[in-house]
């Protein structure tokens, strides 16, 4: 093993854990006050209609940015291969 090789795994794995951590916390927080939003709502109805609102905008969101993000992933790569072949895909 190359001692060079060390200092980015160390550096990798210092801020894979670190990028965990933020992660973890900031999801605890999120369900915290999604929790305690949803017991404010006393209608059974109400709740499980924004529950399946809530699931809806999010997937809704991730889709479309995930579209957009292949959409232009390209942009700077005129040289890629998989680029000229979206490029040369018609439309209907």
């Amino acid at each position: 093993m190359h001692l060079a090789t060390l200092a980015p795994a160390l550096l990798l794995g210092l801020v894979g854990g670190l990028l965990a951590a933020l992660f973890t916390r900031l999801n605890t927080f999120i369900c915290k006050r999604r929790s305690l939003l949803l017991a404010k709502i006393t209608n059974r109805l109400l709740q499980r209609l924004v529950r399946i609102l809530e699931t809806t905008l999010l997937v809704v969101g991730i889709s479309f940015l995930s579209s957009r993000a292949t959409a232009f992933s390209f942009i700077g790569f005129p040289n890629c291969r998989f680029a000229h072949a979206v490029d040369s895909v018609q439309v209907a």
